[in-house]
């Protein structure tokens, strides 16, 4: 875990426990949170660490609603760029 967040996080990472996932990791210089907001409106867990969210080498990104599928392709994107690194 620690290769890929260290090149989308401007701080120390350590075991992730310290790193937002959507406030700290960045893409393009931009928090996720901020790159796929419909996304982090919804979702159960706005203030998670990394470490809380990816669990034993999967990503657990849960939601409060139903995504429709604008919200779908966008997890899909969210999870191909997480993933890439």
């Amino acid at each position: 875990m620690q290769k890929w967040l260290e090149k989308l996080v401007e701080k120390d990472v350590r075991n992730g426990e310290s790193v937002y996932f959507w406030k700290d990791v960045s893409c393009d210089k931009v928090s996720l949170k901020v790159k796929f907001p419909e996304l982090y409106e919804i979702s159960y867990h706005q203030e998670a660490s990394v470490s809380d969210i990816f669990v034993k080498g999967e990503w657990k990104l849960d939601f409060r609603r139903n995504l429709n599928q604008q919200r779908q392709d966008k997890l899909i994107v969210l999870r191909m760029m997480i993933n890439s690194y």
